[in-house]
């Protein structure tokens, strides 16, 4: 073989320059967040218009009477069940334009169901230690709500159902594929901060919300997103939300986030200044809520926080 010969020349690397529209919508990491994000959120009107024209030609059965909306545990499932489902969907569909997997967006690996149940704990534990703060400083009363224990037993079951789904919808929404995608333009913090605030001014038109329930509810999402930083996971997170509402609708019997629901345990009034009871905006609404959202981080940093080994700990 000859030196020079076709034979031993290395193969000849051609590279064609990339397009513009490339560069714009495509970066170093794969879709640019901001992209992702849009790209998202129109799937998700996408997914919900088809859903609602179903909805509209479907023979259901309706869950207005009266001009007005009772909260139940079917209505109140049922449609979050719809609105996770669409989610899941719109997420799925973007991790495979991605080439990622739904683990990517905090769907989880493993222990998942533990983490469920450990957030669960937790959140009964905070919303009891809410309710006894108010309790013990006259801002609630508890009234005469007499009830059968079969009753109060399948109410109980009905809206923890109910309150699994609110949580895994809100969970997944806010900080599934939102909060992964945004903090690759924005940083993870800077994501949870934009979809903490988001997610407190969703709550804006519930009826009986008040400006300290919204503020509350977007801290608490902000302190939620240090289980998601620690985990990887959306589930603690899933358990939190899933049992602090189950405690406020059904055990304790108070407006969740201005809403009242039929079919709870115990039931509890609001007396005094709003401020500081909550008034119709339930326990979330009284600025007794701020240092639980303090506990509930640091109870997140107990937790969630990975744990170092003793060969870590001896270099």
């Amino acid at each position: 073989m000859e030196f020079g010969s076709p034979e031993a020349s290395p193969p000849l690397k051609v590279s064609y320059p990339q397009s513009n529209l490339r560069r714009i919508l495509v970066g170093p990491r794969g879709l640019r967040a901001g992209w992702g994000a849009l790209s998202f959120v129109a799937l998700l009107i996408l997914l919900g218009a088809i859903t609602y024209g179903l909805v509209r030609i479907l023979p259901l059965p309706a869950f207005e009477s009266g001009g007005s909306v009772t909260m139940t545990p079917f209505n109140k499932g049922i449609v979050d069940a719809v609105l996770l489902v669409i989610v899941v969907i719109a997420t799925s569909i973007m991790a495979r334009l991605e080439k990622r997997q739904l683990a990517d967006y905090g769907f989880g690996r493993s222990n998942e169901l533990g983490r469920f149940f450990s957030g669960a704990g937790w959140g009964f534990f905070f919303i009891s230690l809410l309710v006894f703060v108010l309790f013990e400083t006259h801002n609630l009363v508890f009234e005469n709500h007499p009830i059968r224990l079969g009753t109060a037993f399948l109410y109980g079951v009905e809206w923890f159902i109910s309150m699994f789904f609110v949580g895994a919808f809100e969970e997944t929404i806010f900080r599934g594929y939102l909060q992964w995608t945004l903090a690759r333009g924005i940083t993870f913090w800077g994501a949870a901060a934009v979809l903490a605030i988001i997610f407190g001014s969703a709550h804006g038109s519930n009826p009986g919300e008040s400006h300290i329930g919204l503020f509350s509810a977007a801290a608490i999402s902000l302190a939620l997103s240090l289980s998601i930083w620690y985990t990887r996971s959306l589930w603690w997170a899933v358990g939190f939300h899933t049992a602090w509402n189950w405690g406020e609708t059904f055990f304790y019997g108070t407006p969740n986030s201005g809403l009242l629901a039929q079919g709870h345990l115990l039931s509890i009034r609001a007396e005094g200044a709003s401020i500081t009871s909550g008034g119709s905006a339930g326990p979330e609404g009284s600025v007794f809520v701020l240092p639980i959202v303090l506990l509930v981080g640091l109870a997140i940093y107990l937790t969630c926080r990975p744990r170092m080994s003793a060969a870590t700990l001896r270099g």
